[in-house]
Protein backbone atom coordinates (compact mmCIF):
# COMPACT_ATOMS: atom_id res chain seq x y z
CA UNK A 1 0.00 0.00 0.00
CA UNK A 2 2.52 2.34 1.34
CA UNK A 3 4.34 1.70 -3.02
CA UNK A 4 0.86 1.93 -4.38
CA UNK A 5 0.73 5.57 -3.28
CA UNK A 6 3.56 6.54 -4.92
CA UNK A 7 2.13 5.46 -8.32
CA UNK A 8 -1.06 6.07 -7.42
CA UNK A 9 -1.62 9.90 -7.89
CA UNK A 10 -2.96 10.72 -5.09
CA UNK A 11 -1.62 13.95 -3.19
CA UNK A 12 -1.89 12.47 0.15
CA UNK A 13 -1.71 8.90 1.49
CA UNK A 14 -5.45 9.39 3.72
CA UNK A 15 -6.84 9.94 0.37
CA UNK A 16 -5.20 6.85 -1.26
CA UNK A 17 -6.65 4.84 1.46
CA UNK A 18 -9.96 6.18 1.83
CA UNK A 19 -10.54 6.21 -2.12
CA UNK A 20 -8.71 3.31 -2.91
CA UNK A 21 -7.81 0.85 -0.30
CA UNK A 22 -11.29 0.91 1.90
CA UNK A 23 -13.14 1.20 -1.53
CA UNK A 24 -11.55 -1.56 -3.18
CA UNK A 25 -9.14 -3.39 -1.39
CA UNK A 26 -10.70 -4.34 1.79
CA UNK A 27 -12.01 -7.88 0.37
CA UNK A 28 -8.41 -8.47 -0.10
CA UNK A 29 -7.27 -7.34 3.20
CA UNK A 30 -9.90 -8.70 5.96
CA UNK A 31 -8.27 -7.51 8.94
CA UNK A 32 -7.31 -4.08 7.76
CA UNK A 33 -6.06 -1.19 10.32
CA UNK A 34 -7.80 2.05 10.37
CA UNK A 35 -5.97 4.77 8.84
CA UNK A 36 -4.71 6.00 12.18
CA UNK A 37 -3.01 2.99 12.90
CA UNK A 38 -1.93 2.21 9.68
CA UNK A 39 -0.17 5.84 9.45
CA UNK A 40 1.50 4.38 13.03
CA UNK A 41 2.49 0.99 11.14
CA UNK A 42 3.84 2.66 8.34
CA UNK A 43 7.18 4.05 10.52
CA UNK A 44 7.96 0.64 11.44
CA UNK A 45 8.16 -0.68 7.44
CA UNK A 46 10.38 2.34 5.87
CA UNK A 47 13.55 1.06 7.16
CA UNK A 48 13.05 -3.08 6.10
CA UNK A 49 11.01 -1.09 2.72
CA UNK A 50 13.89 0.93 1.95
CA UNK A 51 16.56 -2.22 2.01
CA UNK A 52 14.31 -3.98 -0.18
CA UNK A 53 13.92 -1.95 -2.79
CA UNK A 54 17.90 -1.08 -2.78
CA UNK A 55 18.48 -4.56 -3.14
CA UNK A 56 16.06 -4.83 -6.38
CA UNK A 57 18.03 -1.67 -8.10
CA UNK A 58 20.64 -1.81 -10.65
CA UNK A 59 24.01 0.25 -10.98
CA UNK A 60 22.25 3.80 -10.80
CA UNK A 61 23.22 6.44 -13.60
CA UNK A 62 21.76 10.20 -13.60
CA UNK A 63 21.92 12.94 -11.33
CA UNK A 64 22.23 12.85 -7.66
CA UNK A 65 23.69 15.54 -4.80
CA UNK A 66 26.08 15.21 -1.94
CA UNK A 67 25.97 16.81 1.39
CA UNK A 68 26.87 16.38 4.79
CA UNK A 69 24.95 17.32 7.77
CA UNK A 70 27.55 17.84 10.64
CA UNK A 71 29.52 14.53 11.33
CA UNK A 72 32.25 16.02 12.73
CA UNK A 73 34.83 14.54 9.64
CA UNK A 74 35.62 16.09 6.40
CA UNK A 75 33.00 16.54 4.07
CA UNK A 76 34.94 14.58 0.98
CA UNK A 77 35.70 11.57 3.04
CA UNK A 78 32.47 9.74 2.83
CA UNK A 79 31.94 10.93 -0.76
CA UNK A 80 33.78 7.80 -2.41
CA UNK A 81 31.93 5.40 -0.42
CA UNK A 82 28.43 6.76 -1.03
CA UNK A 83 29.36 7.32 -4.89
CA UNK A 84 30.15 3.38 -5.10
CA UNK A 85 28.23 2.10 -8.14
CA UNK A 86 27.14 5.13 -9.38
CA UNK A 87 27.51 7.10 -12.66
CA UNK A 88 26.87 10.04 -14.05
CA UNK A 89 26.75 13.50 -11.99
CA UNK A 90 27.11 14.33 -9.05
CA UNK A 91 26.49 17.92 -7.32
CA UNK A 92 28.27 19.20 -4.23
CA UNK A 93 28.64 22.51 -2.50
CA UNK A 94 31.95 24.10 -1.98
CA UNK A 95 32.64 21.25 1.48
CA UNK A 96 32.69 18.72 -1.35
CA UNK A 97 35.61 20.52 -3.79
CA UNK A 98 38.99 18.95 -3.83
CA UNK A 99 40.97 17.92 -7.15
CA UNK A 100 41.78 13.98 -5.81
CA UNK A 101 38.37 13.53 -5.25
CA UNK A 102 37.17 14.91 -8.44
CA UNK A 103 39.78 12.63 -10.29
CA UNK A 104 39.32 9.59 -8.14
CA UNK A 105 35.20 9.85 -8.89
CA UNK A 106 36.51 10.47 -12.68
CA UNK A 107 37.85 7.00 -12.66
CA UNK A 108 34.26 5.44 -11.43
CA UNK A 109 32.62 7.40 -14.48
CA UNK A 110 31.13 9.99 -11.76
CA UNK A 111 31.49 14.09 -12.57
CA UNK A 112 31.73 15.64 -9.43
CA UNK A 113 30.57 18.99 -10.10
CA UNK A 114 30.37 21.63 -7.13
CA UNK A 115 29.79 25.06 -6.74
CA UNK A 116 33.28 27.44 -7.04
CA UNK A 117 34.99 29.02 -3.56
CA UNK A 118 34.91 32.71 -3.96
CA UNK A 119 38.98 33.10 -4.42
CA UNK A 120 38.87 30.14 -7.41
CA UNK A 121 38.96 31.45 -11.13
CA UNK A 122 35.42 30.72 -12.82
CA UNK A 123 35.00 27.90 -14.91
CA UNK A 124 32.69 26.78 -18.53
CA UNK A 125 29.91 24.69 -17.16
CA UNK A 126 27.15 23.56 -19.43
CA UNK A 127 23.83 25.55 -18.63
CA UNK A 128 22.17 22.44 -17.19
CA UNK A 129 24.52 21.89 -14.79
CA UNK A 130 24.65 25.31 -13.90
CA UNK A 131 21.15 25.37 -13.37
CA UNK A 132 20.80 21.95 -11.35
CA UNK A 133 23.56 23.48 -9.27
CA UNK A 134 21.20 26.54 -7.93
CA UNK A 135 18.32 23.40 -7.33
CA UNK A 136 20.76 22.27 -5.04
CA UNK A 137 20.81 24.52 -2.38
CA UNK A 138 16.58 24.10 -2.96
CA UNK A 139 16.93 20.72 -1.80
CA UNK A 140 19.49 21.11 0.43
CA UNK A 141 17.08 23.80 2.85
CA UNK A 142 14.45 21.14 2.23
CA UNK A 143 16.62 17.92 3.42
CA UNK A 144 17.58 20.42 6.85
CA UNK A 145 14.15 21.19 7.74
Amino acid sequence: MVVSFQISGYRTFKHVYLRLVLVHWKPSFPRLPSYNRFVELMAEVLTPLTAFMHSRCGKSNGIAFVDSTPLNVDDRTPVPYLANDWVGKLFGDRGTISKKLTELLATQDVALITTLKKNRKPRVLAAFDKLILRKRSSIETLNDL
